[in-house]
């Protein structure tokens, strides 16, 4: 290197090898057919000391910044496949700020958009600058004509905008991901969208359409790992697996969901890609936490802040706290979890994550623990309002019940406002075919019912709930249910 540094020839041998990977970089890209992916990016990581090497040149005051920009483009996508999310985002960031008339408006700022704009949510939120990025590179997917790059956008931002809690926005662009997969005429790429198209209907309730979306997508799915995907290869078929557990978890069928959710989980981590598992893990985690299995759920949220930590994932670090702090609460360590829930909960808000619900009911019930009652309130009606502005209804029910149990636990309890907000939450969860919500909010509706001497019905409510399970009897849930049943139909 120092003798050639000394010739003249030392920048005409930094550009050969700059073309050179830039060649076979983009050669792996366009050669990879759909759905299968026989030549992975990652095949090639043993060149990344030599890519890192040649965008160094590209960059210098003695590079190329034309073959830069476009090497930047077709090593994103090495980048993201080896998880080196901050080296990705680096790269793109550096190639935008390089173009110039000749670059700009093409597909290699497409594709840098691509990567940008996904790389820098990932590790440091959901910023204003996300979603420019995105939607710039889904205006030059249009103006290029390239149907497939649309399709890969509204994924990318769909992803965004479930993130910052805009879940009108994000089934919008699941509809329009549809349409676009249609023309296509790709099954595969219809089904990969209807993967989003299922976790937008599963968050505005509506858990029947949901279903179909996601049983479309597992049935047209290749049961293969490798799903070819422009820059990111998403895990479809296990996020299908996770959002379809949840949605038999809530539709009463608790150990199907448990199953499934296990076993995606388990296949993902085989799959050994660590933002795929992080991904994974947070919309996982839910089955076991709803499910009262605190013993897994602690144990996956341990992987979850692992994985968060090695691979700097702040926002992934920042859910990872909350889950913890969710976790101490249930377990009655409620202090140390209120602590570290507020820590999370401010976080997340400086992330631009809307999907805040789950911590701030955590954290009303710790308030509500120690005699906080009045706080308790302000937090569930804080996450109540935003639920009613961002419309992801599916945890609602949920909500009402837990406002319902803090009004009727405090030192001047309200039981009228109480059994209002009880009843609403029934009526709720019935509309959504929650059945499992449904199950909770009779259990304590009928709690206070009994305790106003109305043991008939009380009974009533609460039996007619748990006739329709077929399984989980062994759910906490359910056995709660069962004792307080067989206390109501006991001697009074």
């Amino acid at each position: 290197m120092e003798k050639l540094l000394d010739s003249s020839d030392a920048d005409q041998v930094e550009l050969r090898r700059a073309s050179y990977f830039l060649e076979l970089l983009e050669r792996v890209d366009n050669d990879t057919p759909a759905p299968s992916q026989p030549e992975s990016f990652a095949t090639y990581a043993d060149q990344l000391g030599n890519v890192r090497a040649a965008l160094e040149w590209c960059f210098s005051s003695r590079g190329r910044l034309t073959v830069g920009v476009a090497l930047a483009a077709a090593s994103a996508r090495l980048f993201l496949e080896m998880s080196l999310l901050a080296e990705c985002h680096r790269w793109t960031e550096r190639a935008i700020a390089a173009l110039d008339d000749s670059t700009r408006g093409t597909r290699h700022e497409m594709e840098l958009h691509a990567a940008f704009g996904l790389s820098l949510m990932l590790t440091r939120g959901n910023s204003e600058q996300v979603g420019n990025s995105l939607t710039r590179g889904l205006a030059l997917a249009e103006q290029l004509g390239d149907l497939q790059g649309q399709l890969d956008f509204f994924e990318r931002l769909h992803l965004f905008h479930v993130r910052i809690g805009n879940f009108q926005d994000a089934l919008r662009f699941a509809q329009c991901g549809e349409r676009v997969a249609k023309a296509i005429g790709d099954p595969v790429g219809l089904a990969q969208i209807r993967v989003a198209l299922g976790i937008s209907r599963h968050l505005k309730g509506d858990s029947s359409a949901a279903r179909a979306c996601l049983g479309f997508a597992l049935e047209h799915l290749p049961a293969t790992q490798q799903i070819n995907s422009h820059h990111f290869n998403f895990d479809y078929r296990n996020r299908a697996r996770i959002t379809l557990a949840r949605v038999l978890w809530l539709q009463g069928y608790p150990d199907q969901a448990v199953g499934m959710a296990r076993q995606a989980l388990e296949d993902t981590i085989s799959l050994d890609h660590p933002i795929k598992l992080c991904l994974a893990l947070f919309w996982a985690s839910s089955v076991f936490l709803w499910n009262k299995d605190l013993k897994s759920a602690e144990a996956y949220n341990d992987l979850f802040i692992a994985q968060a930590d090695r691979y700097s994932l702040a926002p992934f670090q920042t859910i990872g706290l909350g889950a913890k702090g969710e976790l101490l609460v249930m377990r009655g360590d409620v202090e140390p979890g209120m602590m570290l829930l507020r820590r999370s909960i401010d976080a997340l808000r400086a992330h631009r994550y809307g999907v805040l619900t789950t911590f701030s009911i955590a954290l009303a019930q710790g308030q509500s623990h120690v005699g906080q009652g009045d706080e308790a309130l302000a937090t569930i009606d804080e996450a109540v309002a935003l639920v009613e502005h961002n419309g992801d209804l599916f945890g609602f029910p949920e909500l009402l019940r837990i406002k319902a149990d803090i009004l009727a636990s405090m030192p001047n309890p309200d039981v009228i406002e109480a059994e209002r907000h009880f009843v609403r939450s029934l009526e709720l969860a019935r509309r959504q075919s929650s059945l499992a919500w449904e199950l909770r909010t009779a259990t304590s509706l009928a709690r206070l019912w009994s305790l106003q001497g109305r043991r008939d019905k009380a009974r009533d409510v609460l039996a007619s709930v748990y006739a329709r399970f077929t399984e989980g009897f062994e759910n906490p849930d359910l056995t709660a249910a069962r004792h307080l049943l067989d206390e109501l139909r006991g001697p009074r």
